[in-house]
């Protein structure tokens, strides 16, 4: 189902004029991974039933939660572009009294685009004097850029005819682009991170003067839809969040990963075309 010129447009995918391999060239490889996403159920339904001491058991980090899940699994820490476990699914977990939105992936712009040409430029032209205690003397840019203009000024804007997300700086009247992400490859790191997605929701106890974990909730989506990505930068429900700092004199720097996050759990079914939940218990 689609349209054209106002025009609501049925196309009847019939084995006669769409044939599998045809749709597979387009949407890519009919059920890859599936043996691999039930093996993850699996080892997921046995560690759900135990406290999991945390990787940081005397000290409260919010991506200890994933850090110690990955341990559990045996996956070794990686900065990999693809999906955690085993190329094939992301892991995706909270604690279950986090309110934080869903990090989808990280993705500076195209510095050879955008007019602003590096993290440090982009946080020394549009940060602010940091206010952290260990930080004298560096800019910070920890903002999130949505489509109504934030306190620095930044906004995201969905410009279809040259296929490309681009940032403003917004001030009056005035607006002058910063930043340039091309569709391509927003399309490339959606698919990359998101075949198939495990959303874990974990429980907090201290135990013994330890803290320790309980994956008590999952969730799987698969089949990310790049166009409702972008509709759902246009609606303010997928945002990007900068996340770092840089010394105004020196070359120290903060990084904590700048990245596109979907606002709300709920909002998930409209990214994904399928969602559904996993009971582990």
């Amino acid at each position: 189902i689609t349209s054209f010129e106002d025009q609501l447009v049925l196309i009847p995918l019939t084995e006669e004029n769409c044939t599998q391999e045809q749709l597979e060239s387009l949407h890519g490889k009919f059920n890859v991974g599936t043996d691999i996403l039930a093996e993850l159920i699996e080892k997921l339904s046995v560690i759900s039933a135990n406290w999991i001491k945390s990787c940081s058991p005397y000290k409260k980090c919010p991506k200890d939660v994933g850090d110690t899940l990955e341990l559990e699994l045996g996956i070794p820490v990686n900065n990999l572009g693809n999906a955690d476990y085993k190329g094939e699914v992301e892991l995706k977990t909270k604690r279950s009294s986090s309110k934080t939105a869903d990090t989808l992936f990280s993705q500076v712009p195209d510095w050879n685009l955008s007019p602003i040409k590096s993290v440090r430029e982009m946080i020394l032209t549009y940060g602010y004097e940091s206010r952290h205690p260990k930080r004298q003397g560096f800019k910070d840019l920890f903002v999130t850029v949505s489509v109504k203009p934030n306190p620095q000024g930044l906004i995201l804007f969905v410009d279809y005819d040259n296929e490309q997300v681009k940032q403003f700086y917004v001030e009056g009247e005035n607006k002058t682009i910063t930043a340039i992400w091309g569709f391509e490859v927003l399309h490339k790191r959606l698919n990359e991170k998101h075949p198939k997605t495990a959303w874990l929701v974990a429980d907090e106890e201290v135990i013994d003067g330890e803290i320790h974990f309980m994956y008590s909730k999952l969730e799987i989506s698969q089949k990310p839809i790049f166009a409702q990505f972008l509709s759902l930068i246009e609606q303010g429900l997928i945002c990007f969040d900068w996340r770092g700092g840089s010394e105004i004199d020196g070359k120290g720097r903060v990084d904590k990963g700048h990245a596109f996050r979907l606002k709300s759990p709920k909002n998930r079914p409209l990214l994904f075309g399928e969602i559904y939940s996993v009971k582990l218990k």
